[in-house]
């Protein structure tokens, strides 16, 4: 998974606030924020199960 630096996030977070409001690309880029939280949560379970085998 990559990882962002701040100023990467920090640069980001202007440019979604900068979007038109309702425009479709900020629904998306949500979705991506849920599906990369839910990727991260499986990671740590993974290393966690793994480590007590």
């Amino acid at each position: 998974m990559v990882e962002y630096s701040r100023a990467e996030q920090a640069r980001v977070a202007e440019e979604v606030t900068a979007l038109l409001e309702g425009a479709v690309i900020g629904e998306w880029l949500a979705d991506y924020a849920v599906l990369r939280e839910q990727v991260r949560a499986c990671s740590i379970l993974d290393r966690t199960l793994t480590h007590r085998a």
